[in-house]
């Protein structure tokens, strides 16, 4: 399958114009010329497990500091630092596209 069919083929799963264009400017801003649209959907694919159970580490966290603090500054900290984690979480693995990709992959496994 050439790059153009699996465009319209993620088009038709419910890729919008501008994710496809998310994943073109990752391939082509990668400077080896083995990554293809689908190396990068299976890649986005794995990353959204790792980003639902940081996110779950986070809450988790975020809960126990709640329950936990004694003074209104401790409670202001853990919300920043939850604050912080999910920014990296979603930098690192955006997890709308991702969230696309792994029900792109287990639909046509």
């Amino acid at each position: 399958m050439n790059d153009m069919d699996f465009i319209n083929d993620l088009k038709a799963n419910g890729f919008t114009d501008k994710d496809i264009s998310r994943l073109r400017n990752i391939v082509e801003s990668v400077p080896t010329k083995d990554q293809t649209f689908a190396s990068i959907v299976l890649d986005l694919s794995k990353r959204f497990w790792g980003g639902v159970i940081s996110l779950a580490i986070i809450a988790i966290c975020f809960i126990f500091g709640l329950l936990h603090a004694d003074e209104k500054s401790k409670v202001i900290s853990y919300f920043i630092g939850a604050i912080f984690g999910v920014t990296v979480v979603y930098i690192v693995t955006p997890m709308k596209l991702a969230w696309k990709a792994y029900r792109y992959m287990a639909k046509n496994k």
